[in-house]
């Protein structure tokens, strides 16, 4: 229910919260300029309305709560914001502003941050730098991170899927990795990976043949990604026993594209030792 008012004192600003808690309803009161009395059941706040004139939307910005600050407290809190508001050098609503200010930052340099978070195991970031440069960056890396949009991380995924499907999922598993941090942080309020069903769901079940158990698969094929990365890491010459008949199915075209990052990782050692 919505009253209006500019002739409300706090008597009245008192008996308006004390009927909305009787009557177990919520009462709307405008005070006039933009000031909005709202009380309920458990609480009542003073709010100012207005129009961004940047955006043209309506805004809502909290003064505080009743009876913590009376009336005239909130005519007055009103008044310098508006006077805020007026600005032209300053956004209107400060949580507005915060979100304009996440979404400046882009794909790439959030990732960067999410690269750059100590709790990552560094395999893991290796392999997560790998995809992004590879697969993410070329076509997002750019864009501001709140307006990347489901879309956008398909179109990348259905675009590695069509050569290495499991690949598909860890470049998926990395993007959603980023926005997932990102909203931890509250930087980004939405995950746009989340949700994107799986390209290489049944993969090994598929590429497996009938009644062959997983133990009786070649000698590497059942392990999982991370598996063969941490075996790969601390043998390169395994990275050659996976040549050869094993690397010819689906399983083998997604075991051939971590290969790639394997050997890049295993030179910058050998450089480093050097």
């Amino acid at each position: 229910m919505s009253t209006k008012s500019s002739l409300l004192t706090d008597l009245s600003v008192r008996t308006i919260v004390a009927r909305a808690k009787r009557q177990r309803r919520t009462i709307e009161t405008r005070l006039g300029d933009g000031l909005e009395l709202r009380a309920g059941v458990r609480k009542a706040a003073f709010s100012l309305k207005f129009v961004d004139r940047r955006t043209g939307r309506q805004e809502r910005l909290a003064l505080g709560y009743y009876p913590t600050i009376g009336l005239a407290e909130a005519r007055r809190r009103a008044k310098e914001e508006q006077a805020r508001i007026a600005d032209p050098k300053v956004l209107a609503n400060p949580a507005r502003e915060r979100r304009d200010i996440s979404s400046m930052s882009t794909f790439k340099e959030l990732a960067e941050l999410r690269l750059a978070d100590e709790r990552l195991a560094d395999t893991t970031r290796h392999y997560y730098r790998w995809c992004f440069e590879l697969y993410a960056f070329p076509r997002i890396g750019g864009m501001a991170a709140g307006e990347v949009r489901t879309d956008d991380v398909v179109t990348i995924v259905d675009t590695v899927a069509k050569r290495a499907p499991a690949t598909a999922d860890r470049v998926r598993t990395a993007i959603a990795s980023v926005f997932t941090w990102g909203m931890r942080e509250r930087i980004v309020t939405a995950n746009p990976a989340r949700g994107i069903p799986r390209r290489a769901a049944n993969l090994a079940a598929r590429s497996r043949p009938s009644g062959l158990r997983a133990s009786a698969c070649p000698r590497g094929a059942s392990l999982s990604p991370s598996q063969h990365v941490r075996r790969s890491l601390h043998d390169p010459a395994s990275v050659a026993s996976h040549g050869g008949a094993e690397l010819g199915g689906p399983v083998g075209r997604a075991k051939r594209s971590q290969l790639g990052w394997i050997r890049e990782l295993q030179r910058a050692r050998l450089d480093r030792a050097g």
